[in-house]
């Protein structure tokens, strides 16, 4: 409510783009007409292209990732949590690329990684949650 309320330039991904259909649901949780606020003429396609666009003064908001915020020197509001998981076949997951990857996941280097970007939760990485 707050974005309508300020009048903020607000910057958003494609129509396709899950971080704007999450946008479009937020707001409807919210009470907020979509048509209420000011939308930038045009979608960007990456985070990182909305982040710019806020940091060089194109936007006063847009919903994006922490990691995106955190890179432009932008302060950053969580809003949600997503899970990604990776899907694969049983049998594939045994074999060395996969094997390689997961174990990839539970270095330290990948965790100092992910912690310097901002905004991921690699607790449960490599571990399988659903086996069918």
């Amino acid at each position: 409510a707050d974005l309508s309320r300020k009048r903020l330039r607000v910057a958003t991904r494609q129509p396709e783009a899950g971080s704007h259909r999450l946008f479009l649901h937020l707001l409807a949780q919210g009470g907020v007409r979509p048509e209420s606020l000011d939308w930038l003429p045009r979608a960007v396609h990456a985070e990182t292209e909305l982040a710019a666009i806020i940091r060089d003064g194109h936007a006063d908001v847009g919903l994006g990732i922490e990691a995106a915020a955190i890179a432009n020197g932008l302060a950053f509001i969580p809003l949600a949590t997503e899970r990604l998981d990776l899907i694969t076949f049983r049998r594939d997951a045994f074999e060395p690329p996969l094997q390689t990857l997961l174990a990839w996941t539970r270095t330290p280097e990948f965790a100092a990684q992910a912690t310097s970007l901002g905004g991921y939760n690699i607790a449960n990485a490599g571990c399988v949650v659903f086996n069918a």
